[in-house]
């Protein structure tokens, strides 16, 4: 038993690394002990047992664990982290990480281990693609899952800066691993009010036993008010009267039931609230708490390298962290700030007051900054305006300067450039010569060592850069107006020549501006090849642009070839057609004008644009005095232009206005009355109604309106054909309205559809009717009656005269021959 006890006392609390005692000498053997006389069972022999214990040293004791569990024993002894921190290489990495797969979640320190050393044996810029392959599939396999399930709600919130530096050393990105290490950098930037739930149910709780209460209390209000009035009409011996409530009763019923209802909102609410925040994703982290300023600083920076934003309410109350904290920050931690937020198109307002100081607070430590993050800083500052004084811009200068040599991208030099251009910034010669001779410069260290730099070409910065990055070096170079030195020259055209191929229309136009600008000779080949390239792009050039390379083109002597001029004057034609005013044609001629080689007024190209702007002109309705006289300064540059100037101005003229209608001259005294009766006529259509007059005219006095004067007017028709029809004939039908104002054939054929019916009832009853028309021209006219008195005629009193008799049926003939003859 000893033995036993011992050996698990030594085998769970001693080790190896405990000082070890001396070794035990063997004891003498103990005298057998006296066995019983007695037949009967005797005490159990241990001598042997006893003998056995008392001889084993502190090792075999020791040991006694491993015999019984051997392999326990070993991996209790083994330090894992050390063993992972101890590999060389990528391959011993990837086989012992095969073996510590189980053990991650009972060390979560250890799956860190191994993220921090693979990020550290790996370059992933100078791996091979098989490499970069398996360093994906490992964490694709292990290390991301395990942080997604389990890692992340193990891990303290100060160990985020390192997960967050390892993955973007490894470039490694995924979208949900980085949604999370979104939200534990949040709130490690800040801490979320949390709502005390015991003390939000004790309240729930205490709001319904109060709706309860107020229940209970209008039940008994109402049982007590019933009870008085049944004792009150048992006392009156009849039956009880139902007795109306009192405003109390009233106000208590109706205060029960808004704190039923406010009640059961609260809890649809509470219930609503839940169900949102349990269908959010959840990021709890161990020991939470606020990152302090260097950590937040570090975890920003890498966060930006993964391509993680913060946005909306975050990204305002990181503003709002670093204003408070910034009295602890150093430079360095600025710098990492700077790197984090160069990405960020626009900061919010709250930023304002941490970035009115950066300046001022980094000034002293600007030399030990990168120069990465020199760069980042400028782009920050300058891009929110913060005022930079003369003397913090020569320090900055001195300390890039310093950083030059350690400035290996060349995206860096371009958003230098750029920031500087754009800021305004006043820079010495010295500065902006080192930045292009570092430009031109062979690189610093062996191409193999690059990765990705060797594979872009090897070269110098100017020969990895992209065409948008060399039209932003030659804009930047234009501004200063600084002529580099022939070797930056040299490079430069090299690096264009390599290039040309992949630039858009718009980069050529800045290179080539601002080559012929700085006296940059491009050649006539690598002139040709650019302009080729933009061939394609002109027509969505503005036209300021297109007088700007025509100018320069112009000014370097270049004439380009005929599908290149083609293509300018198509280009030409599509703005003047969307011109919108005089300004606007002025401008597409003196594009023209830019480059008159390719563009002689008698040519073609010129007569199709200047075809194009006459168009316009004439659908604007012309062009003014003013138009007319800048747009003949244009055109007078054009070769060839002087004869036919004049003429074409003149066809910009807006129209002359057009002349007065003739005046209608004024009616007899009778026609008011003879047009009244027309309109008064219950007919339509014209025939209809001179058929249906001669019994109406017969009944009325025939004195009112002369015949005579209805005979002058139709002699007259042929005169004023569209007066008497509009004064004597009844408003057309609608149909004949609505084709009046169209075309000639429209009118046509709507008026014999519309017609088309009445035709046929007009030739039945033609021969009855034009009888009429005889037996009452024959007829006498009646005896004249004596005239009643009558009250004074006046403008409202007055009757309607009679309509004209049809004495005239020429007129009605002709109309049906013509329409006969139509059909």
């Amino acid at each position: 038993m000893r033995a036993g006890v011992l050996s698990g006392r030594l085998g769970s609390s001693c080790s190896s690394r405990l000082p070890r005692p001396c070794p035990v000498e063997p004891a003498a053997p103990l005298p057998a002990p006296q066995r019983l006389p007695t037949g009967g069972a005797g005490p159990r022999d241990v001598t042997v047992r006893t003998s056995k214990a008392t001889q084993l040293s502190y090792d075999d004791l020791a040991d006694a664990v491993s015999r019984a569990n051997p392999e326990k024993r070993v991996l209790q002894d083994i330090n894992f982290r050390a063993l992972v921190e101890q590999c060389q290489d990528w391959p011993a990495l990837q086989r012992l990480e095969a073996d510590l797969r189980d053990r991650y979640d009972r060390q979560p320190g250890l799956a860190l281990a191994v993220l921090i050393r693979l990020s550290e044996v790996v370059d992933v810029e100078a791996a091979d693609a098989a490499t970069k392959k398996e360093v994906v599939t490992l964490l694709n396999s292990t290390l991301a899952p395990w942080l997604l399930k389990k890692g992340l709600f193990k891990i303290k919130v100060n160990a985020l800066p390192v997960i967050l530096a390892s993955l973007a050393a490894l470039q490694y990105n995924n979208a949900r691993l980085n949604a999370m290490l979104r939200g534990m950098l949040e709130s490690g930037i800040y801490v979320e009010e949390k709502v005390d739930e015991e003390a939000e149910a004790r309240r729930l709780e205490e709001e319904a036993q109060a709706a309860k209460a107020a229940k209970a209390a209008a039940r008994e209000a109402k049982a007590a008010a019933a009870a008085e009035a049944a004792a009150a009409a048992a006392a009156e011996g009849g039956k009880p009267k139902r007795k109306a409530k009192t405003k109390a009763e009233r106000e208590a019923d109706k205060a029960a039931k808004e704190a039923e209802k406010a009640a059961k909102e609260e809890a649809a609410r509470a219930k609503a609230e839940a169900e949102a925040k349990a269908a959010e994703p959840v990021f709890v982290v161990r020991g939470g708490g606020l990152l302090q300023a260097g950590q937040l600083a570090a975890a920003l920076c890498s966060a930006t390298q993964l391509g993680i934003r913060l946005e909306g309410d975050a990204l305002v109350r990181l503003g709002e962290r670093l204003d408070y904290i910034k009295r602890h920050m150093e430079a360095e931690q600025i710098g990492y700030l700077a790197t984090a937020l160069a990405p960020y198109k626009r900061l919010p307002p709250s930023f304002e007051p941490f970035l009115d100081e950066v300046p001022l607070a980094v000034r002293e430590g600007l030399g030990s900054l990168g120069g990465e993050a020199l760069v980042d800083l400028l782009v920050v500052l300058v891009r929110e305006e913060v005022d930079l004084t003369p003397s913090w811009v020569a320090a900055y200068q001195r300390a890039l300067l310093a950083a030059l040599p350690f400035l290996e991208r060349p995206r860096a030099f371009t958003a230098l450039l750029f920031c500087l251009a754009k800021g305004s910034l006043e820079i010495t010669e010295e500065f902006l010569s080192a930045l292009l001779n570092r430009l031109a410069a062979a690189p610093r260290r062996p191409a193999a060592a690059r990765g990705r730099a060797a594979a872009a070409g090897g070269g110098s910065l100017l020969a990895r850069m992209k065409p948008a990055d060399l039209a932003v070096v030659a804009a930047v170079l234009s501004i200063y107006g600084y002529a580099p030195a022939e070797e930056v020259t040299q490079a430069y055209l090299r690096a264009l020549e390599d290039r040309a191929g992949e630039m858009t229309a718009q980069q050529v136009v800045t290179v080539i501006d601002a080559c012929v600008e700085l006296g940059i000779e491009l050649g006539p080949d690598l002139t040709d090849e650019m302009l080729a390239v933009a061939e394609a792009g002109l027509a969505a050039l503005p036209a300021a642009r297109l007088a700007q390379l025509a100018a320069a083109l112009a000014a370097a002597g270049h004439e380009p070839d005929g599908f290149w001029t083609r293509a300018l004057a198509e280009a030409l034609q599509g703005h003047a057609a969307r011109a919108a005013n005089g300004p606007g044609l002025t401008e597409v001629v003196g594009v023209m004008a830019a480059l008159p080689g390719p563009f002689p007024a008698d040519g073609e190209a010129a007569a199709g644009v200047l075809n194009a702007v006459k168009e316009r002109a004439t659908a604007l309705g012309g062009l003014s005095d003013s138009d007319r006289t800048a747009l003949s300064r244009v055109l007078l540059r054009l070769p060839n232009s002087k004869a036919m100037a004049p003429a074409f101005l003149d066809s910009l003229k807006p129209p002359p206005p057009p002349p007065p209608p003739p005046a209608v001259a004024a009616p007899p005294a009778a026609r008011p009355a003879a047009t009244a009766a027309a309109v008064a006529a219950p007919s339509r259509r014209a025939p209809a109604a001179a058929a249906a007059v001669p019994a109406a005219a017969a009944q009325r006095p025939r004195a009112s309106v002369p015949i005579q004067v209805v005979e002058d007017e139709y002699d007259e028709y042929d005169k004023r054909e569209r007066v008497i029809e509009e004064e004597r004939l009844p408003p057309p039908p609608r149909r004949q309205a609505v084709a009046a104002a169209g075309p000639a054939s429209r009118a046509r054929q709507e008026y014999e559809e519309d017609e088309y019916k009445e035709e046929e009832e007009e030739e039945e009853e033609e021969p009855r009717v034009i009888g009429r028309r005889r037996a009452a021209a024959s007829a006498p006219p009646p005896p004249a009656r004596a005239p009643a008195p009558a009250p004074p005629v006046t403008a409202r009193t007055a009757p309607p005269p009679p309509p004209p008799p049809p004495v005239d049926e020429g007129f009605v003939a002709s109309t049906r021959v013509s329409r006969r003859s139509r059909r």
